[in-house]
Formats: structure tokens, sequence, C-alpha cells
């Protein structure tokens, strides 16, 4: 009995001294732990250009801060080229020699030429005129490019997908070697811009745009439109095999498209003003394959087709028409009629 009781005050007098000790022990831990922070950034720093140093190996009584060195007046040498060439670049000679005409190639006198050219001071304008040769010039100035985009009163912008053709405004490039279509100019080679002569402003009566839904069997569907007094009727027919419930796998699909008397051409022109008078056929077909490339749902790759039409009364119209499919199928158009009874559409 006497033995359990000694073994009880023992382990409670050693129970009590862990308590003493644990609860002593915190401050000193966390000065320990405050010194290993204040430690731990030379450490790291330290570690880190122990790293550099194996990764950097000190070679030829190279150390790391002369490396360091080097790298850094590499970069300032960097720099100080790109300098040199930008200095280069705006000092550039620049001489332009440039020509106006019209859509069939006749000189136009007046036309003022603007000229933006980027200098090492930034961008500076200038302004002449055409001669009755339809020639101008502007010369003995530097930089690196040279903007030029002509205008007149009277005059339409022209432009043209290809690059190199005529058009009305144009860069050229001094300080580099460009292609073809941004070379600079030569006396006996100046660039050509083209201007187009407005005609008259036509009297035009407009439809605002209607639809109608359309079957999938080619049964015709009709859009009865007037414009200016004009009745114009448009009928449209589809063949679909677009899927049954509706998903967004590909399909075929084709349409026709009339005009009620009249006949249809597509517009392939960029500045669309003037109808031609020949070319046009009674029925327009759209042939939509599955496997085509671009948007397939509608009836061309934006959505839309523009139609000249000319009228068994030799009038003429210029229409929109659309042809959407997919879960549901309809058609849309709209048409701008010629009140005068000319083939002009200038606006």
């Amino acid at each position: 009995m006497n033995n359990f009781l000694i073994y009880g005050v023992a382990i409670f007098l050693l129970g009590i001294a862990t308590v003493i000790f644990v609860w002593k022990e915190p401050p000193k831990n966390k000065e320990s732990q405050g010194k290993a922070k204040q430690e731990s950034p030379h450490k790291i720093a330290s570690s880190k250009q122990e790293n550099l140093r194996n990764v950097l190996p000190v070679k030829d009584g190279l150390s790391v801060e002369k490396i360091r060195q080097a790298e850094q007046e590499n970069g300032a040498s960097r720099m100080e080229k790109m300098k040199d060439l930008l200095r280069r670049d705006y000092s550039t000679p620049i001489d332009f020699w440039g020509k106006v005409v019209d859509q069939n190639g006749n000189p136009i006198v007046g036309v003022k030429a603007d000229i933006v050219i980027d200098e090492q001071a930034g961008m500076k304008s200038y302004v002449v005129f055409s001669d009755e040769k339809g020639l101008f010039e502007l010369l003995g100035k530097k930089g690196a490019r040279a903007r030029v985009r002509v205008t007149k009163d009277g005059y339409a912008a022209t432009s043209n997908e290809t690059m190199g053709s005529d058009v009305s405004s144009r860069t050229i490039y001094y300080s580099m070697d460009a292609m073809p279509a941004y070379a600079p100019p030569t006396r006996d080679n100046p660039q050509v811009f083209v201007l187009r002569k407005k005609n008259p402003p036509a009297d035009l009566g407009y439809s605002e745009k209607d639809h109608v839904a359309v079957n999938k069997n080619g049964t015709p569907q009709k859009i009865a439109l007037r414009a200016g007094g004009k009745a114009i009727e448009i009928e449209v027919r589809c063949w679909s095999s677009c899927p049954v419930p509706f998903s967004y796998d590909k399909y075929d699909w084709r349409a026709e498209i009339r005009v009620s008397a009249g006949k249809l051409r597509a517009i392939t022109e960029i500045d669309p003003v003037t109808a031609p008078t020949d070319g046009y056929q009674p029925v327009f077909r759209l042939e939509m394959p599955k496997d085509m490339e671009g948007n397939w749902i509608r009836s061309s790759p934006n959505g839309t087709r523009d139609f000249w039409i000319q009228f068994d009364d030799s009038t003429y119209a210029k229409a929109r028409i659309e042809v959407k499919t997919g879960r549901t199928h309809e058609a849309d158009a709209e048409v701008w009629y010629n009140l005068d009874g000319t083939n002009n559409f200038e606006q």
C-alpha cells in the first residue's frame, strides 16, 4: 500500500514539473523563431548567390557581380543600337511623286493631296495639289513613312482588294525594304491614285426589309414589296436536309430566287453605283453543300447577297436578299428602285 502511495506522489510531481517546463518554454521558442526569421533572408540571399555561382560559375576571374554588370552593359548597348536605328529611320530622305486619274484614266487637276510624314519630332502634315496633268510632288523631307490621301469635290474615293492596284490612299515606307505596293515612287514612275467621278444623285424609292418563313421542300414563298409606287415580288424556294429534330450537324441545302417581271444579277462591284445593262438571269441558284468553308447556313459568307434587278420595262433596282437556314428557315429582302428609269444608283 505504501509503495502505491509513493508511486502516485512521484507521478503527480513529475506532471507538475512537466507543466512548469512547458509553460516557461514558449518565450524562448518565439525568440528563437524570431531570430530564425531575421536570419532567414540572409540565408536565402546566400543560398541564391550560391545558386547563381552554380548556374553562372566563376570563369577567368569573373565574379557573379561582374557577370551582372556585363549583362547590364549589354542591355544598354542594345538599347543604344535601337535608338540609332530609329534615328536612322527618321532621317531617311523622302521624295514623293504622285498622279491622280479618274475611273477612265483621265488626269484630274486640282486634287488635294494630304500627306502625313512620320518624322523624328512626330507626325507632320503637308498639302499639295495636282496640276493639269494630274501630277503632284513633295520633295526634300525626312521620315520613316508617308501616308497619302487624295480628295476632290464631285469625286468619290476608290478602293480595290488587290494590293498594288490603283486606290485613293496609300502608305509608302521609306525606311525599310517594302513590298511593291508600299515601295517609294519615282519621278518617272509616280504613285497613281484613282478617284471616281460621281454621277448626279439618283432618285431612289426604298422598300423596308420584309421576311417570310420558307419551307424545306421547295415550296415557293413570296415577299411582296413596294418601293416608290413600284410593286416588286420576290420568290424564294429552298430545299434543305436540315436534321429533325434540329442539331448543329452540317447539312446540304440549296435555294432559288426569282423576281416577278424581272431578272437578277449578283453584285460584284466594289462601288455598286451603276447597274449593268446585260448579264441578267431569270433564276439565281444557291448551292450550299455541307462541306463548304465559312458560314454555310446563310446565303453568303457575310449573311447577305446583293443583286441588281432589271425589270421587263427596262427599269432597274438594287436588292439585298438573304436566305437563312437552321432551326428556322426564312428569307429577308429589301429593295432600292430607281424612280428616274435609269441604271444610276449614286447617293
